[in-house]
């Protein structure tokens, strides 16, 4: 604790989580307040005059943590949503490890933008390479299929690994690209991906699911902005 003067004094604190596991400032504060998130390493101030925890940014770094979600222990969950994606960047990054809760393997990953399910909104390109042998899948769908994921009876140290791009997100004059690559950490294949939503809206939310599936406890999604 560092004393700033007679009505402000600096707290450090850690927590895990963007927003949810900070800790909480009265209102009408006088504190100032640093925090580091432990997950991501990112370093937070709390800014009194809007009461909101802002991330600091550091030269070096142009990414912005924009949300991470950690799935609880117990079932798992139906979706995995990034939701009120500002549009101040000018495209969006996002990481995932996981696995579903399925007894299988693999299970494909899919994922929409801004809750857009129509049949035909999604073409997309997959290409999967194991060993010696690549395959070419093209489709047209209601989601895009970003990568596979394993379930949770397979190989215990088995996990799935996605990250992905989508440039020009926020723009309103054209069509939606997303490039992801995905691997898993047993027998790894390489497989990207790219696809594209048929529509020239701002991307203001991003959901993941697995298809009759629950996204397994443990599992990590990160969404940063640049």
């Amino acid at each position: 604790m560092a004393d700033l003067g007679t009505k402000i004094t600096c707290y450090f604190a850690q927590f895990a989580g963007v927003p949810a596991g900070a800790p909480d400032v009265p209102a009408g504060s006088t504190q100032w307040v640093i925090a580091q998130n432990t997950l991501t390493g990112y370093f937070y101030y709390y800014d009194l005059l809007i009461s909101a925890w802002v991330q600091l940014k550091m030269a070096s770094d142009p990414l912005a943590v924009l949300g991470q979600v950690i799935v609880p222990a117990g079932a798992g969950v139906a979706t995995v949503t990034f939701s009120s994606i500002p549009a101040t960047y000018s495209q969006l990054r996002f990481s995932i490890v996981a696995r579903c809760t399925g007894s299988g393997s693999p299970y494909a990953l899919l994922m929409r933008m801004n809750g857009d399910s129509g049949g035909s909104n999604y073409p997309q390109q997959l290409i999967n390479g194991v060993g010696g042998t690549v395959t070419a899948t093209g489709a047209t769908a209601g989601y895009i299929t970003i990568g596979n994921i394993p379930g949770a009876a397979t190989v215990t140290p088995d996990g799935g690994y996605v990250t992905g791009v989508l440039p020009g997100y926020a723009r309103t004059d054209w069509y939606k690209l997303l490039f992801a690559d995905q691997s898993k950490t047993i027998y790894p294949p390489v497989n990207p991906v790219t696809g594209i939503w048929t529509s020239t809206a701002a991307i203001t939310s991003l959901t993941f699911y697995v298809a009759s599936q629950n996204i397994a406890p443990a599992s990590i999604f990160t969404l940063w902005g640049e």
